[in-house]
């Protein structure tokens, strides 16, 4: 099997490539087999310029999302070809407005025909297959997303966050960890300012709400520093509560919080929990998008304390 098949998303880019090569050489070698002087890559100036006479540098820069002076240049090229007009704006000479030749015009002639049968066998094999014709609300999404976010910025992000999960680990709670705890605590009171903890029986005599095993406190480490916690306060034999859930601001990450999640979830699980809810600022979407990830459901709305609280049953 081909290389770029078996890579996976790792030649996403390069299959892209190599398919837009494909095309461009087959209709390239369908111009030259009509004998017509006409380059795939001019395709796109040249459509602008069939559906608007006349567009100014900025309009052509804009609508082909390249750079004024890429733009320029571009224009200069098919000027020496004599197959467009630049002159300045009649009304404004400081704006370059371009239109077609006569030799344009009649280029345009030329290839209109070849356009509608590249259209027509375009869609005709993109209905042949069965994903095929979701190809261009796919390319869609795509672009749309990079332009949300690079792809460059996506990689080194990534980066970042494996550096960081490799220093990560989950502990659970011992004395000596009591002091970081009250001011984790601190933080997260803070930071919901209009919370009140409805079990903090933990907090004024932590070690023996954590003697009695009705309440487990796991902390998020990084290197030798407590940056998180969660504490999963036991209601009853069927049911508990995440009472606190917190990850410092500075080093904020929706893959530490799954990861903090997750364990938290397997304590609950290891003490036959089966119902389990947490209250959540509504303006936190990340942090809710992980919880619903993990099978938590919304039971109910707080809109004066701006809360939501959210609940998981194992069995579901």
């Amino acid at each position: 099997m081909s290389v770029y098949r078996i890579s996976g998303e790792l030649m996403l880019g390069s299959r892209l490539r190599r398919l837009g090569e494909k095309f461009f050489f087959d209709i390239s070698k369908v111009y030259k087999s009509e004998d017509i002087a006409f380059e795939p890559t001019w395709f796109p100036l040249f459509f602008l310029l069939k559906h608007n006479k006349t567009l100014t540098v900025s309009d052509i820069a804009t609508s082909l999302e390249i750079t004024h002076p890429g733009a320029s240049q571009m224009i200069t090229t098919f000027e020496n070809r004599s197959l467009i007009n630049c002159s300045p704006d009649k009304k404004d000479k400081r704006v370059r407005v371009v239109s077609l030749t006569k030799k344009g015009e009649a280029l345009l002639k030329q290839i209109e025909p070849i356009w509608l049968s590249v259209q027509k066998c375009a869609q005709e094999m993109l209905n042949e297959g069965e994903n095929s014709r979701l190809l261009f609300s796919t390319l869609t999404e795509i672009e749309d997303l990079l332009t949300k976010k690079s792809f460059f910025d996506r990689v080194k992000d990534d980066i970042h966050t494996q550096s960081v999960l490799d220093k990560i680990s989950i502990v659970p709670y011992s004395k000596k960890y009591a002091p970081r705890f009250k001011e984790l605590v601190l933080s997260w009171l803070i930071e919901n300012s209009e919370r009140t903890i409805e079990h903090e029986a933990f907090i004024n005599d932590t070690e023996k709400t954590i003697t009695s095993g009705n309440t487990s406190i796991l902390f998020v480490k990084l290197a030798d520093e407590l940056i998180g916690l969660s504490v999963l306060a036991q209601l009853d034999n069927d049911s508990a509560t995440i009472a606190v859930f917190h990850i410092e601001e500075s080093v904020k990450d929706l893959h530490i919080a799954n990861l903090l999640l997750s364990d938290t979830l397997k304590h609950g699980k290891a003490k036959t929990v089966n119902n389990i809810t947490v209250t959540l600022d509504r303006k936190n979407a990340s942090l809710i998008s992980i919880f619903k990830e993990c099978n938590f459901s919304l039971q109910s709305l707080n809109k004066e304390n701006n809360t939501i609280t959210m609940e998981r049953v194992a069995n579901k």
